[in-house]
């Protein structure tokens, strides 16, 4: 399960903050896996105007999203009691300066070596703009590192490629071999749970690359990007029954 740890220092920053949760949120929503997202915020930093600020902000460009970026909020993430005691008894520092907040690092650290995946949003502060994030607990002991996808404000190709790799219909088990001839040179392959038909187009490449899809019965529903997302708002009915 992907869970992103909100720097609390960047909630300030409510346009950044709603651009990058509507960002993951769409992101996930249009995949179909929005049941798989999280958003851990130190509830230590958190106060009812910047909860306010940050819900308005984002009902402002969709209510609806708004509703579902506020269900995947949970704080305090500390949940773990070996975890708080740990951060109980931990200082952390960066260059020597001591960083309370710095223990939503060390908790994501730890974390991400079971179960789930946890990344910092984090563009507010000058020292926190890598992609990896080192910090100390205790000030003799080894840097610890945890990955920052959005060091460079949203960085969404690198998101996506990182939760939604390229599709390769070849190597997928969610699809098979159809019966019927390759499009202009390219194979077709059905959506075993859907019977939807996909084949990859063979005109367009770089940026412009894409999969066309068709129902069973050769209705074109539209173009999905190379990483499966489907575009219904591409539908031709000129490409009905070409395939």
């Amino acid at each position: 399960m992907p869970a992103f740890c909100v720097n609390p220092f960047c909630l300030k920053k409510t346009e950044e903050m709603c651009n990058a949760l509507s960002f993951l949120t769409n992101l996930w929503i249009i995949r179909g896996a929005d049941d798989d997202l999280e958003y851990h915020i130190d509830s230590d930093f958190l106060n009812d105007s910047l909860v306010d600020s940050l819900y308005d902000k984002l009902a402002q460009q969709n209510r609806e999203l708004a509703i579902v970026v506020s269900q995947k909020i949970i704080y305090p993430c500390y949940q773990d009691e070996t975890l708080i005691d740990e951060l109980c008894d931990n200082h952390f520092f960066w260059n020597g300066q001591e960083l309370p907040e710095a223990r939503m690092f060390y908790y994501a650290y730890k974390k991400s070596t079971v179960a789930f995946l946890y990344l910092i949003l984090s563009f507010c502060k000058k020292k926190w703009d890598n992609e990896r994030i080192s910090f100390y607990t205790g000030t003799h002991n080894s840097p610890k590192f945890v990955d920052n996808l959005f060091y460079e404000k949203e960085r969404h190709e690198a998101i996506v490629r990182r939760f939604f790799p390229k599709l390769e219909l070849e190597k997928d088990s969610r699809f098979r071999k159809s019966t019927h001839k390759p499009v202009k040179g390219a194979v077709v392959y059905e959506e075993i749970e859907t019977e939807y038909l996909w084949y990859k187009d063979t005109f367009h490449t770089g940026k412009s690359a894409h999969f066309e899809v068709f129902n069973s019965v050769g209705i074109h529903l539209g173009e999905a990007s190379l990483d499966g997302a489907l575009d219904r708002n591409k539908a031709d009915k000129n490409k009905n029954g070409k395939i």
